[in-house]
């Protein structure tokens, strides 16, 4: 059993399995898709991907390399899950070979294991870029996968290119962050949050700096001046309570899929 040190993908590379710090997918690394894309590559019909309970989408785009190259997809039952939402992505994206409660897979997979396999189906080029990508061999040169959407890369601002994988949707940048819709919008909201916590930050200082402005022209006998301070004092006071109310109220940032129109695979 090999498990993958924090910030550090796990992949498999012809025949070995190693460490690499490549590009975060969906914000993590190490990232489940990452290492089910280059076991498919190499191993094709002899893999065997397993989901399991967690968040968002992780896994789902992996799963896709699998089949694509011939191996089983097996996902553990949402409803047996403690966070079905990976199972869930899982079965609505991909044509799944077994679903079935935790306690059941084990025996599952030494069955499987001991079946005899077809011949691997070609590796398709797309899963050889983004595997090459994971394993540090991309072409700086070499443009990222899919087409220029309108959304910009939550880790670097670079614009994230649209990728249409069998059924799934997904994104990358030019330096390689990917990204699946659930990760994508789970990020956007982050950097939302963050924005608003940086917002409100800027205007406490504001109502800090007009408050002592406000006091010293006092002092000094300069009571226009020093009621114009107090109102600034008060707009910044309000606009920081409005942001205050959306940061604590905290179901506005429940993660939503994002909503892409369909269109012809890139």
């Amino acid at each position: 059993m090999y498990v993958a040190p924090p910030d550090h993908h796990l992949v498999v590379d012809d025949g070995v399995v190693r460490l690499t710090r490549s590009p975060r997918e969906g914000g993590h690394r190490p990232a489940i898709d990452t290492l089910f894309r280059t076991a498919a590559r190499f191993h094709g019909t002899r893999v065997i991907g397993v989901v399991l309970s967690g968040a968002l989408d992780d896994g789902t785009a992996g799963l896709v390399a699998v089949k694509q190259r011939g191996g089983l997809a097996v996902v553990q039952d949402p409803r047996d899950a403690l966070c079905g939402d990976m199972p869930r992505s899982a079965l609505e994206n991909v044509e799944v070979d077994h679903c079935l409660p935790a306690a059941e897979i084990g025996s599952l997979i030494s069955r499987l294991t001991r079946e005899s396999v077809a011949v691997h189906s070609p590796v398709p080029p797309l899963l050889e870029q983004e595997t090459n990508i994971a394993l540090e061999r991309n072409s700086q040169a070499e443009s990222p996968p899919g087409t220029p959407s309108e959304f910009a890369c939550p880790s670097c601002g670079g614009v994230l290119n649209e990728v249409h994988d069998a059924n799934v949707v997904r994104f990358r940048c030019r330096v390689g962050h990917a990204y699946g819709l659930a990760s994508l919008s789970a990020n956007q909201q982050d950097k939302v949050e963050a924005g608003l916590w940086a917002a409100l930050r800027a205007l406490e200082d504001q109502i800090a700096l007009n408050r002592r402005l406000g006091h010293r022209a006092r002092l000094r006998g300069h009571q226009r001046t020093a009621k114009r301070f107090e109102e600034h004092e008060e707009a910044a006071r309000e606009q920081a309570d409005s942001i205050r109310n959306l940061i604590r109220r905290g179901e506005r940032w429940v993660p939503v899929p994002i909503e892409v129109p369909a269109r012809e695979p890139a």
